[in-house]
């Protein structure tokens, strides 16, 4: 007994001597394992974009993500290198910019402040960073960036255009022309109405074409929008139905206030209709219910026509409402969407 106290105290005595000489234990240490989580920057963009081209601004805005999976990790600093060559940026030789170790935990927008840039300049860049311990992060990989043509005299082309810049379309076939059938003295004003409809079994609208003249002043509305206006009676004028005037799938409502100061007031119409795919069909309105009498909303697709009465088709297209002889009233040629057409769009 006495011998295994013995050899227990020897055993004691040598350990604390070993202490004595060598220190305590370290704790386990943190700082390998932690530091070998911050990893090279990631996500490099410039101008919110990835490897832009065509940049404008002379002093561009680098952002990147700090790769550290730490709790509470946080950049303390950083050094980009921008280089005219990726084989200078692989040197980590920034010969356009090395901005040295700066000390900041700004990852995003930081200006460049290198040697002033050129028109179509192609920049490497690259960056690492340091941690709150002071731990310095491998460079992230390379991202670049392109300039643009940064001033007027870097532009050598010429403006070019066409020969002729009208797009003309071929003439279209209009309707008779309609009237109200008893109202006809002179300064009359008449309200007109007409739908075309589109089943499931077309194409969709693409766009359209109206084309309009009437005796002597009109105000045309599709599905609701006021499209245009015109008092030019010897000519039919053409407008480009778009936006919230095109027609679509379904029930579409053509409306027209007509108004003439010596006669009675009449309209002709047709309708080019474009659907996607190509295929064009021409329209002839000819179910026209008409009014005298100003009502509110007339004009609206959801508006109830209950005491209005059908139209009257009184002559064909070459003849003006109530005269003996013909007037040439066809649907002209005009500049579709061209400077010179005001009827390209609503007025």
């Amino acid at each position: 007994m006495r011998r295994h106290l013995r050899s227990d105290f020897y055993l004691l005595v040598l350990t604390a001597a070993f202490a004595w000489l060598h220190g305590p234990c370290p704790a386990p240490a943190e700082t390998a394992e932690a530091r070998s989580t911050l990893q090279a920057p990631s996500n490099l963009q410039c101008e919110y974009q990835t490897n832009p081209l065509g940049l404008d601004m002379a002093k561009p805005r680098l952002s990147w993500q700090v790769n550290d999976a730490r709790r509470g990790a946080r950049q303390t600093a950083y050094q980009v290198l921008v280089a005219s060559t990726p084989e200078m940026l692989t040197n980590n030789q920034g010969d356009l910019w090395d901005s040295g170790r700066v000390a900041s935990d700004q990852s995003v927008h930081v200006e460049y402040a290198g040697t002033p840039l050129t028109s179509r300049q192609r920049c490497f860049w690259k960056v690492r960073t340091w941690d709150q311990d002071g731990a310095v992060s491998p460079f992230s990989e390379a991202a670049h960036w392109e300039m643009a043509l940064l001033s007027a005299e870097d532009w050598k082309a010429q403006w070019v255009e066409p020969a002729e810049l009208e797009i003309v379309n071929r003439p279209i076939k209009l309707s008779p022309w309609y009237w109200h059938p008893t109202v006809q003295g002179d300064n009359t004003t008449v309200y007109f109405r007409t739908e075309i409809t589109y089943g499931d079994d077309r194409p969709s609208p693409h766009h359209a074409i109206a084309a309009i003249t009437a005796d002597n002043h009109y105000e045309l509305y599709v599905n609701g929008v006021r499209v245009a206006a015109d008092g030019d009676f010897p000519k039919a004028e053409w407008h480009y139905l778009w936006g919230g005037a095109n027609l679509h799938r379904g029930r579409n409502v053509i409306a027209v206030k007509v108004q003439n100061a010596d006669g009675p007031a009449g309209l002709t119409m047709a309708v080019r209709q474009t659907f996607y795919g190509g295929e064009i069909i021409e329209l002839q309105p000819s179910e026209w219910r008409c009014s005298d009498r100003p009502a509110d909303n007339w004009f609206k697709p959801d508006f109830q026509p209950k005491d209005w009465v059908a139209a009257k088709a009184i002559a064909n297209r070459a003849m003006r409402p109530g005269a003996r002889s013909p007037k040439p009233t066809t649907a002209r040629d005009v500049p579709i969407c061209s400077v010179s057409n005001s009827n390209c769009q609503p007025t």
